[in-house]
């Protein structure tokens, strides 16, 4: 779109994956860029292998030309933490005494 200003934070340090990238390129990344570590990307450059070292990307586009856009995503997943073990098996209940027959009146 035209005069986007968006800046994403939170991003795990892992590896962007660029699967589309399209965006007007003027001059040295001047009129729509997508900005990774302090450095822009723009035309159909993306920043495939860059990690967002400080968990930041920023997106801005100009008045003029709209191109196709972009899609990143993360290369790798960070870790998941490992899952909790199962709880113990509870031991069995020990067996009910059997009941005694009523006693005779």
């Amino acid at each position: 779109g035209r005069n986007e200003a968006c800046t994403i934070s939170g991003l795990p340090t892992v590896e962007l994956e660029t699967v589309a990238f399209d965006v007007e390129q003027c001059g040295s990344c001047g009129c729509d860029y997508l900005t990774v570590n302090g450095k822009k990307y723009c035309g159909t450059s993306g920043p495939s292998g860059a990690v967002a070292e400080d968990g930041v990307i920023e997106w801005r586009s100009d008045g003029s030309v709209v191109e196709s856009g972009w899609k990143i995503c993360w290369a790798t997943r960070p870790p998941s933490p490992p899952p909790a073990p199962p709880p113990p098996p509870s031991p069995p209940s020990p067996p009910s005494p059997p009941s005694a027959p009523p006693a005779p009146p």
